[in-house]
């Protein structure tokens, strides 16, 4: 029992020096890396948020000239879709639309229907969505 418990408190005692070896080594290539951001602020050049503050991206160029931009649209499959697992993916698919500036779709028949499934994949297929994201657990999706 004492062996024991002496084998534990050594890896316990070995695990945290090791965890402690390794963050002093993050905080030292992240203060080498803010050095060298300011050696080359320093040299002259622009910050990225110095850049983004005078450019207008593609999409606002293409807007500000009268044109329309066509977001890319990505789906999310999947059955049971009411479950409140799944209906927390709609907020992430949300917030992903914001954040990235696409349009997305969240589809999938109610309840656990493998076939109304696989034939909501097909229809999404003919459309040539930029991604498809298809949250299946049965065999009956297989390749």
């Amino acid at each position: 029992m004492k062996k024991t418990i002496l084998w534990l408190i050594i890896t316990i005692l070995i695990v945290s020096i090791v965890s402690t070896f390794s963050l002093f080594g993050c905080a030292a290539e992240t203060e080498q890396a803010e050095a060298e951001e300011e050696t080359e602020v320093e040299a002259g050049e622009q910050t990225e948020e110095e850049v983004e503050a005078g450019e207008q991206t593609e999409e606002e160029e293409t807007e500000a000239a009268g044109e329309s931009v066509a977001k890319a649209v990505y789906d999310w499959i999947g059955a049971v879709v009411e479950v409140p697992y799944f209906i927390d993916h709609r907020v992430g698919l949300e917030i992903a639309e914001d954040t990235f500036n696409i349009e997305t779709k969240y589809l999938g028949p109610q309840g656990y229907d493998m076939e109304g499934l696989v034939n909501t994949i097909e229809q999404q297929i003919g459309e040539d969505p930029a991604g498809m994201e298809i949250i299946g657990f049965v065999e009956e999706l297989a390749p």
